[in-house]
């Protein structure tokens, strides 16, 4: 077992766990590159006022004044969305919004056979039927559909997160992140883009809209006004009088922070406002003012926005983000903490009654449950052929009605995913060698399209190699690929486009559609491509978090843990070595007896942990006397009420 630890900047633990922060923790997040400020005090402290602004997106506002058009003439809207969770979603807070706000709006997604994105025959079936088209979480590749929405007076608006091809739809705006060239933290889901375009549209109704604001403060014995316009800083100045004579603006403010000697100074056209309870763990922190005065101006600017739109839609995003396995970090972990909180507080009744259904207790529920039991539930309609069940589902927050039908969905995916995974495990080498051992394409005409991704998911993580797995879709072959690779999976397709009819997705998760007579040229542009797909080479050394000694190992280290969810791409469940340990006793479990339930003795307390698939293996190096080097996750299994800590094992060894 050969595990490697970054090594750690001392300085910057001892910095922060003097103001109060934990050690284990900081050790974490230091050997993740965790360094600036923002982006600790982001982890430790997310808040609302820290996400990415909508105004960042360049003439947003041209989105919500056509919005606004068409309510106020209640032209009829079409929001036309994907089968997936983070479509679902797209969908349910967007049409739920516009309904409350008093839109005429319908809404609608691929069912059956029918492609994602855009299809040219619903189009033809809306002239005269609709004015503006909202598509959520798909239309940044639909250049032919939008131009053929043009051609019917249908305004077309995209909300989205796919990556788009060189030429870009005509649409009347586009929101993208990934066409900004000045948003770094583009890789967010289309349901986080859907809630910041909801997010700006209440902002533009308030007072301070388009308004220049102030916000001075007091530090270093000197005064400091910075100056926002929508949210966003332009300017900033160390006088008053300066200020006082710029007549473009009309709001100013003061921040008083703690010891501050110069409250009397202000002048008398400045409100005073004091920095909200939930920053107060700044304060006592010491950040730098700038940012406790930026976040206090932002809290005060959004107090009647803030609690309604995360109360109502935060929990749907951070669905999205989970499931469409976004990076959580910047804004992403900022919405899907708060979505979380959320989740846990405020559920809603038709959430609340699939986790009993599902024995999920949501009040301690963890971003692990989650992705592996709620995610997969409700992405399984869509797979299935009609997510029209999910989105009914979620919009129908007091009830239940559709629930019996989603899990009946869960039960047919389940089944086909695994008959599809055994129909291509068994030639997984022999076809990997087909393509270079650079990767692996299967296909069938009896698999459903639906579980395509699923497939390939599960194959690629058999192989170190990406999977591509097709299936027939009438006179198509619709399919997906996942894994891991070094480019971007949509800028690997584009150099197929001439044999695709359609395609478009994420670095790691993309799907596509071709004409059945060219899978043979499909085939071959694999065979001579796959050198394109350089590998994520397996290292023979582990790379962990933290060290662990076993008295440190105890219920403590879990609820610790807890302050970094949610836990997913990007931000990963810490990975612990804890050297020397004693194995008390074990058990085989499963159907064959194949895994292992092993419990530790520590310095506090009994602890167990699951080894999966080693129980063969464990055998012949276990020897009561002996002590072991551990290498795992923590993990809580929450299963009928009961909360159960445990050690997810990858590496056990005989310990020198």
């Amino acid at each position: 077992m050969n595990i490697k630890k970054k090594a750690l900047d001392l300085d910057f633990i001892k910095y922060w766990q003097a103001k109060g922060l934990h050690p284990i923790l900081l050790s974490i997040l230091n050997r993740r590159g965790i360094v600036h400020d923002a982006d600790l005090l982001n982890i430790f402290y997310p808040q609302f006022e820290n996400i990415l602004s909508p105004f960042e997106f360049r003439n947003i506002e041209k989105a919500w004044q056509r919005l606004d058009k068409a309510i106020a003439n209640q032209e009829k809207i079409i929001v036309y969305g994907d089968r997936d969770v983070d479509g679902t979603t797209s969908i349910t807070i967007l049409v739920d919004y516009l309904t409350r706000i008093g839109a005429n709006v319908q809404w609608d997604l691929p069912i059956g056979d029918e492609p994602y994105g855009l299809d040219k025959e619903k189009i033809l079936s809306w002239q005269d039927q609709f004015d503006l088209c909202i598509t959520v979480d798909c239309g940044s590749t639909n250049i032919s559909e939008v131009q053929l929405l043009n051609q019917f007076n249908i305004d077309t608006i995209i909300i989205d997160h796919h990556q788009p091809l060189t030429e870009v739809p005509p649409a009347y705006y586009i929101m993208n992140p990934k066409c900004e060239k000045n948003i770094e933290d583009d890789d967010i889901a289309a349901c986080a883009v859907v809630f910041l375009f909801i997010y700006g549209h209440q902002f533009s109704k308030c007072p301070y809209y388009q308004k220049y604001c102030t916000i001075a403060y007091y530090y270093q014995n000197e005064f400091l006004i910075d100056v926002y316009q929508n949210l966003i800083k332009v300017g900033s100045y160390k006088s008053f009088s300066e200020i006082l004579f710029l007549n473009e603006i009309e709001h100013h403010f003061y921040i008083s922070l703690k010891g501050d000697p110069a409250k009397p100074k202000i002048p008398v056209n400045f409100q005073i406002i004091q920095s909200p309870e939930m920053i107060t763990h700044y304060s006592q922190i010491q950040i730098l003012p700038a940012l406790l005065a930026e976040l206090s101006l932002k809290h005060f600017l959004l107090k009647d926005i803030k609690e309604s739109i995360c109360s109502q839609y935060s929990i749907f995003v951070m669905l999205a983000l989970i499931a469409d396995i976004m990076p959580l970090t910047g804004s992403n972990r900022i919405l899907s903490a708060i979505g979380l909180k959320y989740f846990s507080s405020q559920i809603p009744d038709n959430l609340e009654k699939l986790c009993a259904i599902l024995e999920l207790d949501f009040q301690t529920i963890s971003s692990i449950d989650i992705a592996w039991k709620i995610c997969p539930v409700l992405n399984a309609p869509g797979r299935m052929g009609d997510a029209r069940t999910t989105v009914n589902f979620l919009l129908d927050q007091k009830g239940s009605s559709k629930i019996d039908q989603i899990l009946q969905y869960n039960e047919q995916r389940k089944l086909k995913s695994e008959a599809a995974y055994q129909l291509f495990l068994k030639n997984i080498q022999q076809n990997k060698k087909q393509y270079h051992s650079q990767l692996n394409f299967f296909y069938h005409p009896d698999i459903d399209k639906g579980i395509t991704g699923i497939t390939a998911n599960r194959l690629a993580d058999k192989t170190n190699t990406p999977v591509i797995v097709a299936a027939e879709n009438g006179d198509f072959y619709t399919g997906s690929i996942r894994g891991k690779s070094k480019i971007h999976f949509v800028d690997f397709l584009t150099k197929a486009q001439n044999i695709l009819q359609e395609f478009g997705g994420h670095k790691k998760a993309a799907g596509f559609r071709f004409k059945k007579e060219n899978l043979q040229l499909f085939t071959q542009f694999l065979m001579n491509h796959s050198h394109f797909l350089p590998l994520d080479e397996k290292e023979d050394t582990i790379n962990i978090d933290a060290e662990i000694p076993t008295n440190y190992l105890n219920y403590e280290l879990f609820s610790l843990l807890k302050i970094l969810e949610p836990f997913g791409n990007g931000n990963e469940n810490p990975t612990f070595f804890t050297p020397n340990i004693q194995i008390e006793s074990y058990i085989a479990m499963g159907k064959e007896k194949e895994h292992l339930k092993i419990f530790f003795n520590t310095s506090q307390q009994r602890l167990q942990g699951i080894f999966w698939n080693k129980a063969s293996w464990f055998k012949t190096v276990y020897y009561p006397e002996h002590k072991y080097n551990l290498i795992y996750t923590c993990e809580i299994n929450n299963w009928q009420g009961k909360i159960i800590p445990f050690l997810n094992i990858s590496h056990l060894e005989p310990a020198s």
